[in-house]
């Protein structure tokens, strides 16, 4: 064992150092020592046999064999054996070793990269019946579907040990690269149904851990998280696409399990995973209990909440999902998303008649539709489709809807409750949400019969008290606003006489030159002079031959421009000196 380990290691140590052959001392017989020893050992042994023919005695025992020794000539011969065979043979017979002298060391042999060969080694292994090795094996030397084949057999066999059950091919799923997906699939349908198959047979009997795991057979949900919604990078990898497909043909759960995990950890926003997750959520009301009203109603919660929060489903095809006999919320907040409030407005107070839920949904829409409350207010007050108050009405007389502290049963009974309760919750709105709703709008809408009511003085108080506030708050910008202009034009007029103007016969006071077109000047303050225009160069000059000049030094500070043809041009403002307009003559 181990001269075998230590060859082992010089194998890998030469294939680390890119060689591809080692060199061998081999064994070679002689050819022709082995004929004369053939020739010699042929006669010596007929003549023996004539000889014992001719010679008998009864002392002789016959039952004796007659053995005669071979000399073997050999010579070693030097020869280049490929790597990839020789590591073949010394792995091979390695596993060997160990499954007679020590089991244990075959997992950290098969584990890694080994050059065992194939046939000879599952034979071996499934005789000792060595599975757990032989998977080792067959995942090194990349025969995924063996191992699973495997693991699936042993897992539905009762005597496999640690294999039985479906969490050993779950736990070998997890280990195979993201371009064996299809093959993932495949084998991750035998533990999903086995798990839905447990968890019905848990639910018929009425045990209270049917949605818990166990320790061989891991529920639908922990095989979804552990092969799907994982953080490896071969998970992120799979065509997200594809496996909600492929699990929505066997739970709409868990798909909405796995989307979950993808909108939360990936944050994908691929249009097709959101419109999964609204049919998912359809699939798990359609298959509901209706006997179960608590799951029915958490799951329309959830889908509720998703067509609020999400952004990247497409409402048109989410309506086209929808039914048209229910889920009337539902289909409100999806026509919120295409802008047709008006029509979602109409299903909140006709068909879901929840009057907290319609002015909730206002709100939650304003910023989109600033009038969304003017658009209820005009459904408030006006008169339902008849087909409604009809339907209404036979639910009364069936007992499913109910008004509390009014009896009603005939079309016009509903009709007056209807206007009854729709008016007061119209001041319920004026006095509540008074900043939303213009009184220019709201007034022209109010019915001429309807009381004045507290609600309405205080809707009016708090529009007056608007107006006036507006009013005011006018009036002083107005003021600011005034004041602000007459202080621009003030300084406009000072700005406005102070001012040089140069004409053509403009000349510098200190070269006697012309200051012409194209020439850099500098305007320079003078006392009792006003402003002195002389050349830059000129300027540059005098400030570098002496500190103080005749009327302009050094320590005043200049104003320079160039002589361009504009009509009028602002000189640079300075800290010191006032601001000068030139005018060109």
């Amino acid at each position: 064992m181990r001269y075998l380990t230590e060859h082992r290691r010089w194998i890998q140590q030469a294939t680390r150092d890119g060689k591809r052959e080692l060199e061998y001392a081999v064994r070679v017989l002689d050819d022709d020592d082995d004929d004369d020893n053939n020739e010699n050992g042929g006669s010596r042994l007929s003549s023996d046999s004539a000889r014992g023919s001719r010679q008998t005695s009864p002392d002789d025992d016959d039952s004796l064999p007659h053995v005669r020794l071979k000399r073997l000539a050999f010579s070693l011969e030097q020869m280049d054996i490929p790597i990839p065979a020789m590591a073949q043979v010394v792995d091979t017979t390695l596993l060997k070793v160990y499954l007679e002298c020590s089991p244990g060391l075959l997992g950290p042999l098969l584990r890694v990269k080994n050059y065992c060969d194939v046939e000879q080694s599952e034979g071996l292994l499934l005789e000792h019946k060595r599975y757990l090795e032989l998977v080792d094996l067959y995942h090194g030397k990349g025969l995924y579907r063996n191992a699973l084949q495997l693991l699936q057999k042993q897992g539905m066999a009762s005597d496999s040990g640690s294999l039985h059950g479906t969490y050993a091919t779950v736990r070998y799923l997890v280990r195979l690269p993201a371009d064996q997906f299809e093959l993932i699939l495949e084998y991750v349908r035998w533990p999903l149904q086995s798990g839905i198959s447990r968890m019905q047979d848990r639910s018929v009997h009425d045990s209270p851990s049917s949605n818990e795991d166990d320790e061989d057979w891991p529920a639908p949900t922990t095989v979804v998280t552990m092969v799907f919604a994982d953080d490896r990078p071969a998970a992120e990898a799979f065509p997200r696409p594809q496996v909600a497909s492929f699990l929505r043909q066997t739970s709409p759960e868990l798909v909405v399990l796995y989307l979950n995990y993808v909108f939360e950890t990936w944050h994908d926003e691929t249009s097709i995973l959101h419109d999964e997750m609204v049919t998912a959520y359809l699939d798990m009301l359609g298959n509901a209990d209706p006997q179960d009203a608590d799951a029915e109603v958490n799951t329309r919660q959830l889908l509720q909440n998703f067509l609020k929060s999400s952004l990247h489903y497409s409402p048109e095809r989410a309506l086209a999902r929808l039914p048209d006999d229910r889920l009337f919320t539902e289909r409100a907040l999806v026509l919120s998303k295409l802008g047709r409030h008006e029509h979602a407005l109409s299903l909140l107070v006709f068909s879901v008649a929840s009057l907290a839920l319609t002015e909730q949904y206002c709100v939650e829409n304003l910023a989109q539709r600033p009038d969304v409350f003017v658009l209820l207010l005009k459904l408030l007050v006006s008169t339902p489709p008849a087909d409604v108050i009809d339907s209404e009405a036979q639910d009364i007389r069936m007992g499913r809807l109910e008004f509390p502290g009014v009896k009603a049963s005939t079309a016009k009974q509903v009709e007056h409750v209807r206007t009854k309760i729709h008016r007061q919750f119209v001041g319920h709105l004026l006095s509540t949400h008074p900043q939303s709703i213009p009184v220019a709008e709201a007034l022209p809408l109010l019915p001429t019969d309807m009381d004045f009511s507290h609600d309405m003085f205080v809707y009016l108080r708090s529009q007056l008290c608007t107006l006036d506030q507006d009013m005011r708050t006018e009036n002083v910008v107005r003021s600011l606003t005034a004041a602000e202009d007459l202080q621009a034009r003030r300084q406009l007029k000072h700005l406005q006489t102070n001012y040089v103007v140069v004409s053509e016969t403009r000349t510098c006071p200190h070269c006697l030159k012309r200051i012409g077109s194209g020439t850099a000047f500098a305007i320079i303050p003078s006392e009792g002079k006003g402003h002195v225009v002389v050349h830059y160069s000129c300027w540059q000059r005098s400030k570098s031959a002496s500190s103080t000049t005749n009327g302009y030094g050094a320590s005043n500070s200049p104003r320079s421009a160039a002589s361009t043809p504009s009509s009028e041009i602002l000189a640079a403002d300075d800290h010191a000196a006032p601001r000068v307009v030139i005018k060109w003559a």
